[in-house]
């Protein structure tokens, strides 16, 4: 899996991540849990969706956890 954009400078202003991977289902439900807080996600095709950040998401400079949630996986 994959990012765009793959970093961030801190304070920046509410952005939308896509993430690339696979199998996403763009009627379902994906979600994102980005340092302990759970972001919805809007799949955007079977391989790519996308998940809209705010500048207090990045408040502070470092490293973030991030993972997805694909309740509604497709398969190939």
């Amino acid at each position: 899996m994959g990012t765009t954009p793959d970093s961030a400078t801190q304070n920046d202003p509410t952005d939308s991540v896509n993430f690339n991977g696979g199998y996403f289902n763009p009627a379902g439900s994906v979600t994102m849990e980005f340092n302990g807080q759970t972001r919805p996600g809007v799949p955007n095709s079977p391989r790519q969706f996308a998940v809209t950040l705010s500048a207090a998401d990045f408040a502070e400079a470092g490293l973030f956890s991030v993972a997805v949630r694909n309740s509604d996986a497709v398969q190939p």
